[in-house]
C-alpha cells in the first residue's frame, strides 16, 4: 500500500472519529509520510489524545514543549505530557520527570522528578532484562543444536 493509499483511507477512518486513524494522520503529516510535512496538522493529535491516547498525549506534549505546529508552551507540554505518563508512556515520564527537575512548565520539584525518573528506569530494566533472556535462550537453543 502506497502513502497516498493509506492517506485515503486514514481520512475515511478518522472522519468517522477512529483514534487511531487520527493518530496515524497526525505522524504522516509531523513526519511528511507521502504528505508534505506540515506540523499544522497537529490538530489530528488533538482529536485522538482528547479522547484518551496515549501516544498521541505525548506528540502534543512533544509539539508544545518544541513550539513546532504550535506555540511554544511549556505549560501545555507538561500537561499532555502527564496525561500520557499516567498511561504509562515511557518517554512521556522521562520528559515529565525532566521538567519537574528543571522547573520547565511545572515548579521545580525534585522528589516528582524522581518519581518520574524511576518508572522509566523500571521499564527500561524490564526492557533490557527481557531481550537479556531471549538472547540467553537464542544462545542455549543454539549451543544445543551445535551438541546434537
Amino acid at each position: 500500500m502506497t502513502h497516498a493509499e493509506a492517506l485515503k483511507l486514514l481520512r475515511l477512518a478518522a472522519d468517522q472519529n477512529d483514534v487511531n486513524a487520527e493518530h496515524n494522520l497526525g505522524i504522516m503529516y509531523d513526519r511528511g509520510l507521502g504528505v508534505p510535512q506540515d506540523r499544522g496538522e497537529a490538530k489530528w493529535f488533538r482529536l485522538a489524545a482528547d479522547q484518551g491516547v496515549a501516544a498521541s498525549q505525548y506528540e502534543l506534549g512533544v509539539i508544545y514543549g518544541m513550539g513546532e505546529g504550535a506555540p511554544q508552551d511549556a505549560g501545555e507540554s507538561a500537561k499532555w505530557l502527564r496525561l500520557a505518563a499516567d498511561q504509562g508512556h515511557v518517554m512521556a515520564q522521562y520528559y515529565l520527570g525532566a521538567m519537574y527537575e528543571d522547573g520547565l512548565g511545572v515548579p521545580r520539584d525534585n522528589v516528582q522528578a524522581l518519581k518520574w525518573l524511576r518508572l522509566v528506569a523500571a521499564a527500561l530494566s524490564r526492557i533490557v532484562c527481557g531481550a537479556s533472556r531471549q538472547g540467553v535462550q537464542t544462545w542455549e537453543r543454539s549451543r544445543c543444536e551445535d551438541d546434537a
